[in-house]
């Protein structure tokens, strides 16, 4: 059928269920098979290595004795800046957080200061086919500017929080966990404290009440957008007394800082003027950057307009004939009338209006 077959023999004893040896297991591989593979795993083996060396991290692999298995260049310049000048306190850490790594099986990672440097030392378990740890591995990586940007991170949102507490408005902090902070003003203001208020969802359920599912929507898409954001919206204090708040939201990084403004009080005075504006017997218009920008029904009687919209956004000479009654153009009376009630006191005068029908 052919020339001889090489193979290669695998034995190992074999043991009965009480542990007395009953006979051997003996595995047959093809020679040539077993020589490919072995050539994949050598390839494989320095393909990994390759990788190791060239890691901005130190890399150092441990036997379960202590033993170095592999140990990448970064790994030794790295470890010989911790450990110089040291007494040997950090070689004895090693070893005994080694130690720890292979009886419990779990990684584990601390920092570690040399001079102005600072470094994360990771160690890990390294598994074989079996279940128990066959070594430690061990990760050195530079974590210096990491460190320092988390530093001034955290001295920012401290000197944050101090000028938030301390604001005399009510404001809200909420990180990026949902947890929210209030001050002290905005205790004063919805009668919650901060026990009552931990997360953003106790504000919404606490506030909004019956309405929190769909306060809690405008707030995510809000909070989606991530863009400063004003609103009014009505809020449950904690007596039960329904207040109107004027809301303004900026957010930072992995934060979000809200204002709270009570403008109940300023809402029923404007309500109030509204309802004297719209009701009253006489013609009332109001002009913001020279435009008509609202008037009263009293003027669309008055100048027979077809509704408020046939007046709203002309210019007030475009409501006048070519001249008023002394000569004047309309266009330049009706604009020193207007910078004159800007800028002094109020102004009092005739004006001829000329109506939509002629």
């Amino acid at each position: 059928l052919g020339g001889p077959l090489r193979v290669r023999l695998n034995a190992g004893p074999k043991t009965g269920r009480r542990g007395e040896f009953a006979g051997y297991i003996i595995h047959v591989r093809p020679y040539a098979d077993r020589a490919d593979a072995d050539e994949a795993v050598i390839q494989s083996e320095r393909a990994l290595r390759a990788l190791i060396e060239n890691l901005p991290g130190g890399v150092c692999l441990k036997d379960a004795f202590g033993n170095i298995l592999f140990m990448n260049r970064n790994f030794a310049r790295l470890q010989g800046s911790l450990i110089a000048g040291d007494d040997g306190g950090a070689r004895i850490s090693q070893k005994s957080i080694e130690q720890k790594v292979l009886s419990g099986q779990a990684p584990t990672e601390y920092d570690l200061t040399a001079g102005d440097h600072v470094f994360t030392v990771t160690n890990f378990p390294i598994h074989s086919e079996g279940t128990e740890p066959q070594g430690v591995g061990t990760l050195i990586t530079e974590v210096t500017e990491r460190r320092r940007e988390q530093a001034e991170l955290s001295q920012s949102r401290d000197r944050l929080r101090r000028f938030i507490e301390n604001l005399p408005a009510g404001a809200a902090w909420v990180d990026e966990n949902g947890n929210i902070r209030i001050n002290r003003a905005l205790e004063e203001l919805t009668g919650y404290n901060r026990n009552q208020l931990r997360t953003i969802g106790d504000w919404f359920n606490h506030a909004y009440e019956t309405r929190s599912q769909e306060a809690w929507r405008r707030y995510q898409a809000i909070k989606q957008r991530r863009e400063p954001a004003r609103l009014t919206a009505t809020v449950k204090r904690a007596d039960g007394v329904v207040r109107t708040f004027r809301l303004s939201v900026s957010f930072g990084d992995g934060a979000e800082v809200w204002l709270f403004d009570d403008i109940t009080e300023q809402q029923e005075i404007e309500q109030w003027f509204k309802t004297l504006f719209d009701n009253a017997a006489d013609p009332h218009l109001i002009i913001e950057e020279d435009r008509i920008i609202a008037c009263n029904a009293a003027t669309i009687t008055s100048l027979r307009a077809s509704g408020p919209a046939q007046v709203l956004e002309l210019h007030l000479p475009e409501l006048a004939p070519e001249h008023q009654p002394d000569g004047s153009r309309s266009t330049s009376a009706g604009a020193r009338m207007l910078a004159a009630a800007a800028c002094g006191p109020t102004q009092r005068g005739e004006w001829l209006m000329a109506r939509f029908d002629g």
